[in-house]
């Protein structure tokens, strides 16, 4: 079976410049979270942009194809809508752009609203729309194409808690019919979305650092991403004689502390190896 998203040496632009570049990655769930990837990495993925180089695709068909066909939708994070516009119009458009005549369009807006219940707000105006409403229309956008895979960007960030759980289960229980990809930041392991996601892809600085089921990320919360400078290899080796377990090539590298090493041992293994640490990410950020 392809796999759900795939990127092959990909590279995407934003004003003529990489904003990601040689990415090369393989999903193997059907509900996927995807943090710390730049913006453009959630256009590419939706069909939005096309890649400067390499492929990206979505269960095998090249995203911007697979948008034309209507095999995957986008829900990107607070785009501008017509102020007088409903969530219930925004739907019912989003269905008619794929395809869909009038009446089956607002039959489909009708069916989306439902399942984010959204029954009762449907015809509120964007204007004076409260912005987990507005939030959640633009999915009920995505879910109204009837397009099988969905690509979104996590409509919960900068609200509080209360309000980013409740938008969260609406999100998740919405789009429990179709395969999802969700592009953000960070994400807590005790939100809907992450635990009904069946992996998490982490990125930094474009490069894949830890793949695989949440529960399971969650257990190597002394995992670290690092950027070497310098001796990159000789920093490698010294830490893998130290103990650690370290993945990757080049600059890029991802090490998990075991026994008593602790992250300011890397530091002074990089001194000794002539290296030098330029950036430590620990992965439990990501799920901060």
């Amino acid at each position: 079976m392809e796999a759900l998203f795939s990127a092959r040496e990909l590279r995407v632009d934003e004003r003529g410049a990489p904003a990601i570049d040689g990415l090369t990655v393989d999903t193997r769930g059907e509900r996927v979270i995807v943090l710390g990837a730049p913006r453009t990495l959630f256009d590419a993925a939706a069909g939005m942009r096309r890649p400067a180089r390499g492929d990206l695709k979505i269960f095998g068909e090249a995203a911007t194809s697979a948008l034309e066909a209507n095999r995957v939708a986008g829900a990107p994070l607070d785009p501008p809508v017509p102020p007088s516009w409903s969530p219930f119009t925004y739907a019912a458009w989003s269905a008619r752009l794929v395809g869909h005549g009038r009446a089956e369009a607002q039959r489909l807006a009708v069916d989306a609203l439902t399942r984010l219940r959204m029954e009762g707000i449907g015809a509120i105006p964007f204007r004076v729309a409260p912005p987990n409403v507005r939030r959640a229309a633009v999915v009920a956008g995505a879910i109204a194409t009837g397009a099988p895979v969905v690509v979104f960007e996590d409509p919960t960030i900068g609200f509080p808690d209360e309000v980013a759980r409740a938008t969260a289960q609406r999100v998740r229980d919405a789009l429990a019919s179709v395969r999802w990809i969700m592009f953000g930041g960070r994400a807590p392991l005790d939100t809907p979305l992450v635990s009904a996601a069946d992996e998490v892809i982490v990125l930094d600085a474009g490069r894949v650092v830890a793949q695989g089921d949440p529960a399971d990320l969650a257990k190597h919360d002394r995992m670290v991403a690092v950027r070497v400078a310098g001796a990159a290899g000789a920093f490698a080796a010294l830490a893998r004689e130290r103990g650690a377990e370290v993945w990757g090539d080049g600059a890029h590298l991802t090490i998990e502390l075991t026994g008593e090493l602790r992250t300011r041992d890397l530091l002074a293994i990089a001194t000794e190896a002539s290296a030098v640490l330029v950036e430590i990410r620990p992965l439990a950020r990501a799920f901060a």
